[in-house]
């Protein structure tokens, strides 16, 4: 026994420090946006440990049934070795080839679903393209500080203005002006969100930075030499060769430039070629840079795009926290509150019932319950099936069909650990007898994750009551959905004659009024609960993010 527990208890430590570790490594570039860090690593490490779980019952299954099978003259070696296999082969194999899933097609996708769903990569890559493309193509109007600024760092190339500087009638998103005063700003600002931590944030702004001082020097010399051809400058050349031979190891200082601020715009328009064609590269970089310090900077992002648009970028939209880890969270609450509802029900109409049967029924009920309203909380948060013309009802489909899966791996295990099983054979007897009787009951976790998913999208009640609150419109809507769906169960029931089915039947032949009143009551809390609290949050997630008006 020790043995077992050795072996099991260190593939399975394997797979779970293995699965933080990588989930730490991929949720690098999105930690900002994880609010609750451990329970979103756990709920990662918990899908490679169904996977281990999965694979250690297969595993074994198969290894007692070749065992079975094996001939008379088979190695006795080889045999010992497949009966002993719950000891070493299956936990030892399953670990290994786990270590290597998300590099298989099919795993590699349900792990990419998976991240997707708890870093919300999707909505993030997506934000992110569209922010680093409102800043190069939005018109610019910089605040009073911000032109202030930038008048300062012209001054720093002894460019002064004579009068206030005006604003050109026809300045738009590619003028060389507009493009000049965008990088400024933006590098500006950019910097100002760096910490010590920035280390490599820091070098890449210091070389956009002299980038941008060298780009802006070169034009500030071909315009003083163009204004000293046209006499708009005096250039003593004796004083000048006078001071050089005096001074012969200082620095050259160019003389000041004194201009207008119209002369200064007619000017720069002039090298507009040279100056657009150089600058849009290095707008490129900047933009990147400052989208990227926008968009995956977690709880500061929304301050971060509000301080661009004061400084002078309009219509970039507005930023709502992404919040998928919430649905984490709400997944254990689920099934916390559950498992007390099943619980006080089995107390309260099963008094018989031994407590520890009650208990393990109730937790495996509200697993089953908790995964299918996480399934469609999945689909639900997603903003692409949100913004869809038509409904998705494939998709939302597919989240029913996952509601189903869970529930079937969920009463297979227990079935598994429960059931003295031989071989695969004996176990596909008594998973088999065991769907005749649960087989109806699929309608619940199916009906249930594609409700989730389906008014995370649209809600009739909300939608003819607009005054009503939302988490109690999604709370009454659900329940009814729910409760229709126990009647059609019981339908199911009826017709294959289950045990469930004949208690349905009073032995007076009527229908048992009172077990089918007090589990709609049951099954319409159920809703009610997972309604109010799970809809509200997967349609925030989907709504969260970068939020730009279509008109823009």
């Amino acid at each position: 026994m020790s043995q077992v527990l050795f072996v099991y208890g260190l593939s399975t430590c394997f797979i779970f420090t293995w699965s933080w570790l990588r989930f730490k490594k991929v949720s690098a570039p999105y930690k900002e946006q994880i609010k609750w860090y451990w329970a979103v690593s756990f709920t990662y490490s918990t899908y490679y440990l169904g996977l281990f779980i999965f694979l250690v019952v297969a595993t074994f299954l198969f290894s007692k049934e070749i065992s079975g099978l094996a001939p008379v003259d088979f190695p006795e070696a080889i045999k010992n070795f497949l009966n002993r296999s719950p000891e070493f082969f299956p936990p030892i194999f399953s670990a290994a080839l786990l270590y290597k899933a998300h590099e298989f097609r099919l795993f590699k996708r349900i792990d990419e679903f998976a991240l997707d769903r708890l870093l919300s990569v999707h909505h993030l890559d997506q934000d992110y393209s569209r922010l680093k493309e409102l800043l190069a193509e939005k018109d610019f109007s910089p605040s009073k500080k911000e032109t202030a600024d930038n008048v300062k760092m012209i001054e720093k190339f002894d460019v002064f203005l004579s009068d206030p500087l005006t604003e050109p009638p026809d300045l738009h998103s590619g003028d060389t002006i507009t493009l000049w005063r965008k990088v400024s700003t933006l590098l500006r600002i950019s910097e100002s969100w760096l910490d010590e931590r920035d280390v490599d944030q820091r070098k890449l702004i210091e070389d956009l930075k002299s980038e941008h001082f060298r780009r802006t020097g070169v034009a500030l010399h071909l315009l003083r030499l163009k204004l000293s051809t046209e006499k708009f400058q005096e250039f003593d050349l004796a004083n000048h060769l006078i001071e050089a031979e005096q001074q012969p190891d200082a620095e050259e200082k160019q003389s000041a430039l004194i201009i207008s601020s119209e002369q200064l715009n007619q000017t720069t328009r002039q090298f507009s070629e040279y100056f657009i064609a150089d600058y849009k590269k290095l707008m490129d970089a900047i933009t990147a840079m400052a989208a990227h310090k926008v968009i995956y900077s977690g709880s500061s992002a929304k301050h971060r795009l509000e301080q661009l648009s004061e400084s002078g970028f309009h219509e970039l939209g507005s930023f709502k926290d992404l919040t998928f880890d919430s649905i984490t969270k709400l997944l254990m609450f689920v099934f916390l509150g559950a498992l007390v509802l099943f619980f006080s029900l089995f107390s309260l109409f099963s008094p018989g019932m031994p407590p520890e049967t009650k208990l393990l029924l109730s937790a495996k009920l509200a697993t089953v319950y908790a995964f299918s309203a996480l399934c469609g909380a999945s689909f639900g948060a997603s903003r692409r099936l949100l913004q869809r013309d038509e409904t998705p009802w494939a998709s939302y489909l597919v989240a029913g069909l996952s509601g189903v899966l869970a529930s079937l791996a969920i009463n297979g295990l227990v079935e598994l650990t429960s059931s003295d099983i031989q071989g695969i054979d004996t176990f596909l007897v008594s998973f088999r007898d065991l769907l005749s009787e649960i087989l109806p009951w699929q309608v619940m976790p199916f009906v249930l994750a594609m409700g989730v998913a389906g008014l995370s999208r649209k809600n009739p009640i909300l939608e003819k009551n607009h005054g009503m609150k939302e988490w109690v419109g999604d709370g009454l809507m659900l329940g009814i959905i729910l409760a229709a769906a126990f009647w059609m169960a019981c339908i199911v029931h009826h017709g294959m004659s289950t045990n469930f089915g004949l208690k349905l039947v009073t032995d007076l032949g009527g229908l048992n009024y009172f077990l089918i009143a007090r589990t709609t009551i049951l099954t319409f809390m159920l809703g009610f609960v997972v309604g109010a609290v799970v809809i509200g949050t997967a349609r925030s997630v989907a709504n969260s993010g970068l939020a730009v008006d279509s008109t823009t």
